[in-house]
C-alpha cells in the first residue's frame, strides 16, 4: 500500500510502474510472485490458492477520495444506522458506554488542499489498523457449527 501511495504522488505514476516497483520490492517474499507472461499483473499467494491481480486501474482507484461534504451529509442522515455509520470515533464512544476500552487512531488534521487527502489506501490502512486494535484488546471466541 505504501508503494501504490507513493505512486500516486508522483506527477506522471502509471499502474506499470507501480507493477514493476512492486516486483522489484517483493520478488523475495513467498507469498508475491510475478506472473510469466504479464507485466502488469501480480500473485499473492493466499491460504487458499493463488489470486492473479491485474494493475490496471489500481492508481485511479487509490486516487479516488471521499469529500468532507458528501460524509457530512451521510452523518445528518435520517436513518440511525447510516448516520452511525459516519459519526467520529469520540462521538460514537461518549454516546455509548463500551465494554472494551481500545484506543482509537490518531487523527490527522483534514486539509482540504488536493494533496493531503486520504487516499483508498491510507483509509484501508488506518481501518485495518483500528480493526487489528481491536481484536488485540479483545478475547476471541469460536463456536463450532455441526451440520445435522
Amino acid at each position: 500500500l505504501d508503494l501504490l501511495d507513493e505512486e500516486c504522488k508522483v506527477p506522471k505514476g502509471t499502474d506499470q510502474n507501480w507493477a514493476q516497483k512492486l516486483y522489484k520490492q517483493h520478488s523475495s517474499s513467498e507469498h508475491f510472485q510475478k506472473p510469466r507472461m504479464s507485466n502488469i499483473s501480480f500473485i499473492i499467494v493466499h491460504f487458499a490458492d493463488k489470486v492473479e491481480y491485474l494493475c490496471e486501474g489500481f492508481l485511479e482507484k487509490n486516487r479516488d477520495t471521499v469529500y468532507e461534504e458528501q460524509i457530512n451529509i451521510l452523518k445528518a442522515s435520517q436513518y440511525q444506522l447510516v448516520a452511525d455509520l459516519f459519526q467520529d470515533k469520540d462521538e460514537v464512544s461518549s454516546s455509548k458506554p463500551s465494554r472494551v476500552n481500545v484506543r482509537s487512531l490518531k487523527m490527522v488534521p483534514k486539509a482540504p488542499n488536493k494533496e493531503h487527502r486520504k487516499t483508498v489506501g491510507h483509509q484501508f490502512r488506518s481501518s485495518l489498523h483500528l480493526l487489528m486494535e481491536t481484536l488485540n484488546a479483545t478475547t476471541p471466541h469460536y463456536v463450532r457449527c455441526i451440520k445435522p
